[in-house]
C-alpha cells in the first residue's frame, strides 16, 4: 500500500513535470524509498508479543513439561475449592513457552473467565521495574549508588535523611519501616508530594544498618528518577523499558491505556473464608498517581519480556540496556539480607511477587521463567507454586522434618496474636492442628516436629514458640528463607 502511495504521488508530480525531469525525479525518490526502507530495517527490530516467544511444547527436549503436572492439577483444584478466584501460569524455557493456562475468572460476578490476554495488577512487582530504571541511568553515568539522595531532593536534606544514598533505596536499607510513609499514599496528590514527606520525617532505623522491605525507599527512588531525568519516572520507564521490550499490555497508568482498562482483572480480599471482590476495572485507581513502589498494570507474558532481559545478562538481540557485571552484581544478596539484592529477591531464582496475588521469578541454570498471577490478594499459594517450581528442579533450601506426635493440648498455650516487625500474626488450633494466619491470609497448617518447633509442609518456614521460666508462652520465632524473625506475644 505504501508503494502504491508513493507512485501515485509520483504520478500526479509527474504531470507537470518535463520527461527528463520525471526520470530523474522518480529515480531520485526511489532511491529515497530503498535508502528509507533500509534504515527502518536497521533500526526498528520487530519485538511484537507474537514472535518473542515461540510455542516450544510440542519441541520440549528437556521434559520440564511434565514438572508441572501437579502444580496445574493443584491451580485447578484451588480454584474449585474458593482457595483463590483465577489463576494464571506460564512457563518459558529458552524463549519457547512451554505452558501458558488461565483458570477460574477474572471477574466472578461479571462471570468474566480469566484469559490469558488478562491485565494484573502487580503492585510490588513494579519494584524491579524501577529498580532498572534506576540502574540504567547508575549505566549512564547519570546516577551513582553512592550519592546522597539529598543531591537530589532538597527535601532529603536534614539531619535526619542526609545520610540516605541512592544504594540504601535499592537494597531496602535505607532505614524506612513499611509502608513507611507518613501518610497513606492514596492521602497525597503526586508522588513527589508523598516522597517530601517521607525525606522531612526521616527514616526510623539508622540508613544502612539493617534490611527492612519497604515501599516508601522504591517511591523515593521514583522521584529521584523523575528528578534526574526531567520526565515523570512512568515516562522514564515506558519509553526505556516498556517500549523497547514490546510490552505494550504493560503501563504505569490508567489514563494511558484506556481501551485496555477493560481486560483488567478485578481483585479480591480474603474476608474469612471468602473472596470479596474490592477492585474492579470501571473504577479508579487506588492511588491517584504512579507511587514507583506499586502500581504497574501488567500482562504474564510481557512481565516475561522483563525478565528475559534480565535472564540473557541484560540484553535483548543487539540492546544492552546495562553491563552484564551490573546484572551480576543486583543478583547478589545485598549483604544484609540472604534472599534480597537490587529490588529483587534473589535465592536459588530471581523474581518478585505482589501483594494482589502474583509472582514471576526465573531460574537462571536452567533458563526457566515462571510466572503464576492471580487476583486474590495476599493468597499463599503464590509462595506454594515458588517452592513446588524450586523443588522439581531441586533448588529447595527448605529442610524436611518429620511429624511427631504431641499432645494437642498445648496448642491452646501458642494460641494468640504475636507482634511481627511489620505485621500482626495470629496462631489458631481447631483442637487437633496449629495454624499460622495473617491479617489477609487463610489459616496455614503447620505440623509438629517436636513441642515447641513447627513446620509448613511446602514452605520454608518454621516456628519455634519461646516461653519463659515458668512455662508460658512470651512469643516466637519465625525461620523463613535462613534468616530468623522474633515476634512477641501480645494477645491470648
Amino acid at each position: 500500500m505504501a508503494l502504491e502511495r508513493l507512485f501515485r504521488d509520483l504520478s500526479e508530480r509527474g504531470k507537470s513535470m518535463s520527461g527528463k525531469n520525471v526520470g530523474l525525479f522518480i529515480m531520485t525518490m526511489f532511491i529515497c524509498l530503498i535508502l528509507g526502507a533500509c534504515s527502518n530495517q536497521s533500526n526498528t527490530e520487530d519485538l511484537s508479543s507474537d514472535d518473542f516467544f515461540t510455542i516450544g511444547e510440542a519441541d520440549d527436549q528437556t521434559g520440564n513439561t511434565e514438572k508441572f503436572d501437579k502444580i496445574l492439577q493443584l491451580i485447578h483444584d484451588w480454584v474449585e475449592d474458593g482457595e483463590i478466584v483465577g489463576a494464571q501460569l506460564l512457563v518459558i524455557e529458552n524463549r519457547n513457552i512451554l505452558i501458558h493456562e488461565s483458570y477460574g475468572w477474572m471477574d466472578r460476578e461479571m462471570d468474566m473467565p480469566m484469559e490469558n490476554d488478562t491485565i494484573f495488577r502487580i503492585r510490588s512487582m513494579t519494584k524491579p521495574i524501577t529498580g532498572t530504571a534506576a540502574l540504567m541511568l547508575v549505566e549512564q553515568g547519570s546516577l551513582s549508588l553512592s550519592d546522597p539522595v539529598s543531591k537530589y531532593l532538597s527535601s532529603f536534606d536534614n539531619d535526619k535523611s542526609r545520610m540516605i544514598t541512592i544504594g540504601h533505596l535499592i537494597t531496602h536499607t535505607g532505614g524506612f519501616s513499611q509502608p513507611g510513609c507518613p501518610k497513606d499514599f492514596e492521602d497525597y496528590g503526586s508522588l513527589r508530594e508523598a516522597v517530601d514527606d517521607i525525606g522531612i520525617v526521616g527514616p526510623e532505623v539508622e540508613p544502612g544498618t539493617m534490611y527492612i522491605y519497604s515501599d516508601a525507599g522504591v517511591a523515593v527512588l521514583g522521584a529521584v528518577i523523575a528528578e534526574i531525568t526531567g520526565m515523570p519516572v512512568e515516562e522514564f520507564i515506558q519509553k526505556n523499558i516498556f517500549e523497547p521490550l514490546a510490552m505494550t499490555d504493560t503501563f504505569c497508568t490508567l489514563e494511558s491505556q484506556p481501551d485496555k482498562q477493560s481486560r483488567i482483572g478485578a481483585t479480591y480480599l480474603r474476608m474469612g473464608d471468602q473472596y470479596i471482590k474490592y477492585w474492579d476495572n470501571s473504577k479508579s485507581p487506588l492511588v491517584p498517581y504512579f507511587r514507583a513502589s506499586g502500581g504497574v498494570y501488567a500482562t504474564a507474558m510481557d512481565y516475561a519480556k522483563f525478565l528475559y532481559m534480565w535472564l540473557n545478562d541484560g540484553k535483548l538481540d543487539s540492546k544492552q540496556f546495562f553491563s552484564e557485571h551490573l546484572v551480576s552484581q543486583a543478583l547478589q544478596p545485598n549483604g544484609f539480607s540472604n534472599h534480597y539484592g537490587y529490588l529483587w529477591e534473589v535465592e536459588n531464582a530471581f523474581g518478585h511477587g505482589g501483594s494482589d496475588g502474583t509472582i514471576g521469578f526465573a531460574i537462571p541454570n536452567e533458563n526457566i521463567i515462571v510466572l503464576y498471577f492471580t487476583q486474590s490478594r495476599s493468597t499463599h499459594t503464590t509462595e506454594v507454586v515458588k517452592s513446588m517450581v524450586l523443588e522439581e528442579f531441586g533448588l529447595s533450601t527448605a529442610v524436611r522434618h518429620a511429624i511427631v506426635n504431641v499432645d494437642p493440648s498445648i496448642y491452646q498455650d501458642y494460641v494468640g496474636k504475636y507482634q511481627h516487625p511489620q505485621i500482626i500474626l495470629e496462631i489458631t488450633s481447631d483442637g487437633e492442628h496449629l495454624y499460622l494466619k495473617t491479617p489477609d491470609t487463610s489459616n496455614q497448617l503447620f505440623y509438629p516436629a517436636s513441642e515447641d518447633f513447627f513446620f509448613h509442609e511446602i514452605l520454608d518456614i518454621q516456628l519455634t514458640f519461646i516461653k519463659d521460666d515458668h512455662g508460658k508462652t512470651t512469643g516466637m520465632i519465625i525461620h523463613q528463607n535462613g534468616e530468623d524473625t522474633e515476634a512477641v506475644k501480645i494477645q491470648q
